[in-house]
């Protein structure tokens, strides 16, 4: 049974809605940075937007759930509508430059930290690769060694079961 709301709740619920609207246009912004900077644009256009759809579905939903009890009223739809109206037309550009710099500023510090990885693979790899070289080589001389001495031995078998 759903319990009426009286007018001071509803508001608070209402404005509530509109943060809520707020906080959806914040989440819409950082997907929507995340996949210009992290996805091609062929994967993009295809996965990015479903992902996204799915997302913030759940962010509504979770956000029905923990304010209003899944109970849904014109004044929920409408404060979400008018809290990312309100967020697109007054903090969306600034918020995506400063989105944009701090994933710039993160890869940077990402690639400082993982410059020691970086060196290590390396000289892994290098080390992997030279020590390849000499295996090769001895693998293809004990072949041919072997191959030499399995020779004889197989043409003996070879005449013994002819005779």
């Amino acid at each position: 049974m759903r319990n009426d709301l009286s007018i001071t709740a509803q508001a608070i619920s209402f404005l509530l809605f509109v943060l809520g609207g707020v906080l959806l246009g914040l989440f819409y912004d950082i997907l929507k940075i995340a996949g210009i900077k992290y996805f091609n644009k062929k994967s993009r256009f295809r996965w990015y937007d479903l992902i996204t759809a799915v997302l913030l579905f759940v962010f509504v939903l979770i956000y029905f759930l923990i304010v209003n009890n899944l109970q849904t009223d014109f004044y929920c739809f409408a404060g979400l509508i008018i809290g990312i109206l309100l967020y697109l037309s007054a903090f969306s550009n600034s918020i995506r430059k400063f989105l944009l710099n701090f994933f710039n500023f993160f890869e940077k510090i990402l690639k400082i930290l993982l410059y020691p990885v970086k060196i290590l693979c390396i000289i892994v790899k290098k080390f992997i690769v030279f020590n390849w070289k000499i295996f090769s080589k001895l693998y293809f001389r004990i072949k041919k060694l072997l191959f030499k001495t399995i020779t004889p031995f197989r043409k003996m078998l070879l005449r013994a079961k002819k005779i």
